[in-house]
């Protein structure tokens, strides 16, 4: 499944325009932190608001713990076994990488 990801403030520069058709094929989520910076918190809400209008779904997953190590770990951990399970679900191995032993082959080929 195609994934990408873009980091408020930055995708705010660089991505926001591109928002012009509906699209039903495609979810938004947002990975939050209570103690994000108030200006980026801002500026989440109004993506949220514009992306909502194009996205079939938007999803927002805040973290949880008492430390930003903690914060950190429940997201990586939480967003992991979100991926296996949609490949399992799908039928897809999760642990498949044909296509980047593929490329790094290739490069192997190129003296540098």
């Amino acid at each position: 499944m195609l994934c990408w990801h873009h980091v408020v403030p930055e995708m705010n520069h660089n991505e926001l325009v591109g928002w012009r058709e509906k699209n039903e094929k495609i979810a938004v989520v947002f990975i939050r932190n209570n103690k994000d910076f108030e200006r980026n918190q801002e500026r989440m809400e109004f993506t949220k608001e514009v992306v909502s209008q194009y996205a079939s779904d938007v999803i927002e997953i805040y973290s949880k713990g008492d430390s930003d190590l903690v914060r950190c770990m429940y997201l990586i951990h939480l967003t992991d076994w979100v991926s296996f399970y949609l490949a399992d679900l799908k039928g897809v191995d999760a642990s498949e990488i044909n296509v980047i032993n593929r490329l790094k082959s290739k490069l192997a080929e190129t003296p540098f």
